[in-house]
């Protein structure tokens, strides 16, 4: 259960370590003969190799999708758009997620000229795309929001995976993309920053380091899931460690910053078994969180009104039955 108070207490840190160093990750091609139940193997990778190759092919599906529902929309109608939407793209929240890096960009460009976006884990950079069909999307629907020039973006990108560094520039001619597997030297100030799915959880092995994330920047969106014990160190499928941060580490570092951390509580949780609290969050200065909350609220309560007589458009609505839009401050959470 997730509720607010103005108290919150959670219990002081220690280190629980359940990482697997013997996990890695494998990619196995083949051929099957189902009537004489023999298997053949024409070629099997594991690790970085692994990863590269199988999921090199999810992201190119994304991008191609959202390339070819951008040629689509002044062609077909939007339910055959949403209908090709749910059929090629792999996660069923990614539109929703990409409309919220626009409803970022566009509130940073409120106030600065020169845009920038960075992300940690961009891999191929297909939200550019992505980003550009949610515009033309607001534009048929009717929905008045600022326009940004994906191609006057400074679009910046850190990866684990050189592979997919190097793809990013290539598959974006005419972009200004830079990318670096390795701590770039990369200016973030003013920056939109953002990270979701496990990255983060690699990304960082200390609250001072993931602070420093989303606190240096203009404005962060990410997600994340604190360990109110302790922190936890474990691992995912591919055996890379995996860094699940005290809670309470991190609320002493933002009661002395001077930025403020909100979350969107219909998306965010405490799960009892595990002793985590996820957030989908935003952190920046308060000016500039009340923007954002003000535009992504606005934007979505108006593809709501629109989706009561075109029910497709319920998947960038973000909300499930009974929810209702509301971000709410991270210290003002208490977990029960």
């Amino acid at each position: 259960m997730l509720v607010t108070k103005e108290d919150n207490v959670v219990k002081e840190s220690h280190k629980k370590t359940t990482a697997n160093t013997s996990l890695t990750s494998y990619l196995e091609f083949g051929s099957i003969d189902i009537q004489n139940s023999k298997k053949q193997i024409y070629d099997f990778k594991t690790q970085q190799k692994a990863y590269d190759w199988f999921m090199l092919g999810r992201y190119a599906n994304d991008l191609l999708a959202y390339q070819n529902m951008i040629k689509m929309i002044d062609q077909v109608p939007l339910t055959d758009i949403f209908n090709y939407y749910q059929h090629q793209v792999h996660h069923g929240r990614d539109l929703s997620q990409n409309l919220e890096k626009l409803i970022g960009i566009c509130s940073l460009a409120e106030h600065h000229q020169t845009l920038k976006f960075y992300e940690i884990g961009q891999t191929i950079f297909g939200c550019i795309p992505a980003i550009e069909f949610c515009q033309r999307l607001l534009q048929a629907l009717n929905i008045t929001f600022a326009q940004v020039d994906t191609k006057e973006i400074l679009w910046l990108g850190k990866d684990i995976s050189e592979y997919f560094n190097q793809l990013a520039v290539l598959l974006h001619q005419g972009y200004q993309v830079r990318t670096s597997q390795y701590d770039p030297s990369f200016n973030v100030s003013d920056a939109l920053s953002y990270a979701k799915g496990i990255t983060l959880l690699y990304a960082f092995d200390s609250v001072e380091k993931l602070f420093s994330f989303i606190s240096n920047c203009s404005l962060a969106i990410f997600d994340y899931s604190f360990n109110l014990n302790s922190e936890e160190v474990t691992s995912v499928g591919t055996g890379i460690p995996t860094h699940y941060l005290n809670y309470n580490a991190f609320a002493k570092l933002l009661h002395n910053a001077d930025v403020q951390v909100y979350v969107k509580k219909n998306k965010s949780f405490f799960n009892r078994l595990t002793n985590r609290l996820y957030v989908e969050a935003i952190c920046a200065k308060q000016d500039l969180c009340q923007r954002f909350i003000h535009n992504d609220i606005q934007i979505r309560k108006k593809i709501v009104q629109l989706s009561n007589t075109n029910p497709y458009l319920k998947i960038l609505s973000d909300l499930n039955e009974g929810e209702d839009y509301e971000w709410v401050n991270i210290l003002e959470l208490v977990f029960g």
